[in-house]
């Protein structure tokens, strides 16, 4: 008796995850884009042209670099240049992940990323990941 009922109990747990999968209740899959860029300035942030638009609720961006200089890096919002994100120091292509620039979006947000060189000015090659949860 108590068998039979542990099966009926994890046949209604895999049905649950199953359709949680099905109906969109697990993690959002990111949107990437890759590029380059150019600093010119130590201390001044230029704001890249690519918009990134996040669709759920929660949604984070990230950026990593895969060559170049270390960078500075920040958000800012499409409709309000006033309004950016905290700043992350020194991304660099040694890393082995992407850096969070952005979490926890509303959906419909659009930001930009902002940067600057960390220590010197010069080329990089980065990938963005937004549009998704990293929970």
């Amino acid at each position: 008796m108590m068998y039979k009922r542990a099966i009926t109990l994890a046949t209604v747990t895999v049905t649950a995850v199953a359709a949680s999968l099905v109906l969109g209740g697990g993690t959002a899959f990111a949107n990437s884009s890759t590029g380059t860029g150019t600093t010119n300035s130590i201390w001044n942030f230029f704001t890249g042209a690519s918009s990134y638009y996040q669709n759920h609720s929660g949604d984070d961006i990230a950026m990593g670099l895969s060559d170049g200089v270390p960078v500075d890096s920040r958000w800012q919002k499409c409709t309000d240049s006033n309004v950016v994100g905290q700043i992350q120091y020194n991304i660099m292509k040694e890393e082995l992940y992407h850096r969070m620039i952005g979490t926890n979006f509303a959906p419909g947000t659009c930001v930009k990323l902002q940067y600057r060189g960390f220590k010197t000015t010069g080329w990089f090659a980065r990938e963005t990941l937004w549009n998704y949860n990293i929970e």
